[in-house]
């Protein structure tokens, strides 16, 4: 999981919300359970390697989420996932147990790399890759645990098709506060997004291009949020 600083946005939707049993899939060190754990929530955690996390009192579960997760259906109210589900070669199954884990009308919050924005469309127009620092993060770390040190480009378009496989219910989409070269960007993105408008409705429609052309994508920061229902 990434630093607090990057699930910004997540934060304070959930600091909104009234507190009930959430589980912090992928928690990491313990940040995000730390701050739900502080405002009254019942916290479950769940991780590969539950070694790094950093805090007591808050119970922590082994849990590899490329497979089938150790808990009941419907145990949880709310399901957390910040900034992991790009570290999974099975992001489609840990959706599918998101689903499964949560009670009808439970919600999931997957906080995601944006691997869509217009500064990241133009630094590949300019590198040629997403990743302009020459090394590239794709694909297994082979000095790392095969299940547990994954890096993939899981974008919009197949997390909608995972989230809707499974069940969900897309709610809303939320930026995370864009840089002050975000908005610098605006009038590029206005542009692909008024282009985009130029395919037909089908094709728009097949690539979800109106949802990864939307404000919380082309036009937002490192991450979007993604709140979802299990009807």
């Amino acid at each position: 999981m990434g630093a607090e600083a990057s699930h910004e946005t997540l934060r304070a939707v959930l600091a909104q919300r009234p507190p009930c049993k959430v589980l912090d899939a992928a928690c990491g060190q313990g940040a995000l359970a730390k701050f739900l754990h502080e405002r009254g929530w019942d916290v479950h955690c769940a991780d590969i390697f539950p070694e790094l996390f950093r805090f007591d009192g808050i119970p922590v579960t082994k849990a590899n989420l490329n497979r089938a997760l150790p808990f009941e259906n419907g145990a949880f109210d709310v399901v957390v996932c910040a900034n992991a589900m790009h570290r999974l070669f099975n992001p489609a199954g840990a959706v599918a147990e998101f689903f499964r884990i949560l009670r009808p009308g439970g919600r999931l919050y997957l906080n995601v790399n944006n691997y869509a924005s217009i500064e990241t469309r133009l630094r590949f127009l300019l590198y040629g890759s997403l990743d302009h620092r020459g090394a590239c993060e794709e694909g297994v770390n082979p000095a790392g645990d095969p299940e547990g040190d994954v890096r993939n480009r899981l974008l919009y378009p197949q997390l909608a098709q995972y989230l809707e496989a499974a069940g969900f219910q897309t709610l809303r989409m939320l930026t995370a506060p864009p840089l002050l070269r975000h908005r610098w960007l605006g009038p590029l993105a206005g542009l692909v997004w008024l282009l985009a408008h130029l395919v037909s409705a089908g094709v728009r429609e097949r690539n979800k291009l109106d949802m990864t052309n939307a404000r919380p994508i082309l036009f937002g920061g490192y991450y979007f949020l993604v709140e979802a229902a299990r009807p």
